[in-house]
């Protein structure tokens, strides 16, 4: 028996395959359309249910395309999901948080588990050793916060992906973001300061807090911009970039899908 899940995200859409428990297939695309899901599903013979979360409302005809081929789970916040969901608006809670906090509970084994999750935006997702989903914080992602320097300045320039990536690349094999004050020398210096050390701070900062009331919470680092932080930060934590795909892969497990 096999499953697919789909994770169609603001930037990237992931697409993964498991056999019971264990991921035997994953892409990463800038888009998806039916013609290459085709060719994907091609590869596979015994897929019988699927699962798609999208923080998008364009999915209907992804999802019309996959329920004429298998069992597709309807996934809404009335799905039954392994762990019980203490969230005031549990309508508006994004279906990736969600999943990322049942693909934590699990891994937590009974511990309480905080999920920092960085991509477009960085979330941080909190479930009690009960595993009780208790909510969260929204903050801008790592290039959100570039975008917004540029864009809501009239003189300071903007610092692509790229750029930002490969200094803090370079930076982190010589130097630690904890232990250096990391003054800007120039415009550009100071802007990469001001948001990979803001970013880090908050980061550090809410791992703090969460430790300072639950000393045995597991911390868990996914999403596309965490490797790039994963190495400096302070804490033990575990980087699990398919969390989020775990998490929706035991949804359709606890479902008997």
């Amino acid at each position: 028996m096999q499953r697919l899940v789909l994770d169609i995200g603001n930037t990237h859409t992931k697409i993964a395959i498991f056999g019971d428990g264990t991921m035997i297939y994953k892409g990463v695309f800038s888009s998806l359309e039916t013609a290459e899901i085709d060719k994907i599903l091609a590869n596979f013979s015994q897929l019988t249910s699927a699962i798609v979360s999208s923080v998008r409302k364009d999915v209907d005809e992804i999802e019309a395309h996959i329920r004429a081929k298998m069992d597709l789970l309807e996934f809404h916040h009335n799905t039954p999901v392994p762990i019980k969901n203490a969230y005031k608006t549990p309508e508006t809670l994004g279906k990736d948080r969600i999943a990322l906090a049942v693909g934590a509970s699990k891994h937590a084994q009974e511990k309480p588990a905080l999920v920092i999750s960085m991509g477009t935006c960085i979330t941080y997702d909190f479930v009690n050793k009960d595993a009780v989903y208790q909510g969260g914080a929204i903050a801008p992602g790592v290039q959100m916060r570039f975008d917004a320097l540029h864009n809501f300045t009239h003189k300071l320039p903007h610092i692509p992906f790229e750029n930002w990536r490969n200094f803090l690349t370079d930076f982190s094999e010589k130097q630690s973001l904890s232990e250096n004050t990391w003054t800007g020398t120039d415009t550009e210096t100071s802007i990469l300061s001001g948001v990979l050390q803001g970013v880090f701070s908050e980061i550090h900062e809410k791992i703090r807090l969460y430790k300072n009331q639950h000393p045995d919470v597991q911390i868990f680092l996914t999403g596309g911009d965490g490797k790039y932080f994963e190495n400096q930060l302070i804490f033990p934590i575990f980087a699990l970039p398919n969390l989020g795909l775990e998490g929706l892969n035991e949804i359709l497990r606890f479902n008997g899908k």
